[in-house]
């Protein structure tokens, strides 16, 4: 997921960045398989990486896909500015991307279990890799192909790529897509980003001020991390040392109320974009301290991953619940349970992730 993000996301170098990491994850990928080659192991090799690499690397060339429609917009803007085209390409290319992160979850279950079995025959694993390849043309080549000769994609308009510079306020009670909501993302975020930036300067300032102030050790050592060429995973893998940390024993408590006044700040933002009523800050902090602290101390969860995708947007949900329909928390709660079954879909994809969580993790 990391190499399909980084491929993704360098495409805002005028897709150079993107073109790069291909190029080096291609040259890897083909220097390992000719090693194996030269040691007389490439078909057991072959049969051992490909279970899970066909989908994986796979996904990784659509994500070079999504970082070049991304940084297309600054190399050909066409007739528009190049900040207009460059939000239009950004969009489209978070929707490509979107679109392969159940392949990349996927791709990671068969390599967490099913590569691991190398003595099944080779004949099994050869028809896993030869389904696995069947489903990436027909889901990416063939369906995308008759679906436009079809005409499923007619409905596409130049109307929803300029969303982003759409002035009209956005509308919050309409039954919107993935694209249609980043959109409406972008539009808030331009009409609120000066208030965006006070925010997050003055919360940085003091958690700055607070964690080193308070410390009990040197600055240097309040937030250790291990010296590895992996910064950015180490990073993750020890996120609640800001929350969690015996240098400064009350850190906690001031991420909680900073993790409030955040949450109240955004929702207040939104709450003026809808026209709808501003709650007081008090009111509303007390209110929101119970999806915070249960936020904080999901970070005790083992794997970031698993917060990121169940913990996090359940809390968010929740405390959006309880300040925009003004519920107390133990309502907003089972409010929160109704709202999701509305799709069964979302309940099986929730069980399903604890489920290959209790078993790989």
């Amino acid at each position: 997921l990391f190499v399909a993000f980084q491929t993704a996301l360098l495409g805002v170098l005028a897709s150079i960045g993107t073109v790069f990491i291909l190029m080096y994850n291609g040259v890897m990928i083909g220097a390992f398989q000719y090693f194996f080659i030269e040691h007389g192991v490439f078909w057991e090799s072959f049969l051992t990486i490909w279970i899970h690499g066909t989908l994986e690397v796979s996904a990784i060339i659509i994500a070079g896909a999504s970082g070049l429609v991304a940084g297309s917009g600054l190399l050909f803007p066409g007739t528009f500015t190049r900040g207009q085209a460059f939000r239009m390409s950004i969009r489209r290319g978070l929707k490509i991307f979107f679109g392969i992160v159940p392949v990349i979850v996927l791709a990671a279950i068969f390599e967490s279990f099913f590569t691991r079995y190398t003595e099944t025959p080779a004949f099994v694993r050869a028809a896993f890799i030869a389904a696995s390849l069947l489903f990436v043309l027909w889901y990416f080549a063939w369906l995308p192909r008759h679906k436009a000769q079809t005409g499923a994609f007619a409905g596409s308009s130049a109307k929803a790529e300029l969303a982003p510079d759409h002035t009209k306020p956005v509308d919050f009670t309409a039954i919107k897509s993935a694209g249609e909501i980043l959109s409406d993302i972008f539009s808030v975020l331009r009409r609120q980003f000066g208030k965006a930036v006070r925010v997050l300067v003055a919360a940085t300032g003091l958690f700055t001020l607070g964690s080193f102030g308070l410390s009990n050790v040197e600055p240097a050592m309040t937030f250790p991390f291990r010296d590895v060429s992996f910064w950015l995973f180490d990073i993750l893998k020890e996120v609640d040392l800001f929350f969690f940390n015996e240098s400064v024993p009350y850190l906690v408590f001031g991420q909680t109320l900073l993790l409030c006044g955040l949450s109240i700040a955004a929702f207040r933002a939104i709450a003026r974009e809808e026209g709808a009523k501003v709650h007081g800050e008090w009111k509303a902090m007390l209110s929101m301290l119970l999806p915070a602290a249960g936020f904080v101390l999901s970070l005790k969860i083992q794997g970031i991953g698993l917060l990121c995708l169940i913990v996090y947007p359940f809390l968010a949900l929740w405390a959006a619940v309880i300040y925009f329909e003004n519920r107390n928390p133990v309502l907003a709660l089972s409010r929160c349970f109704s709202l999701l079954r509305w799709g069964h879909g979302m309940m099986l994809g929730f069980f399903m992730l604890v489920l290959c969580y209790l078993m790989f993790a």
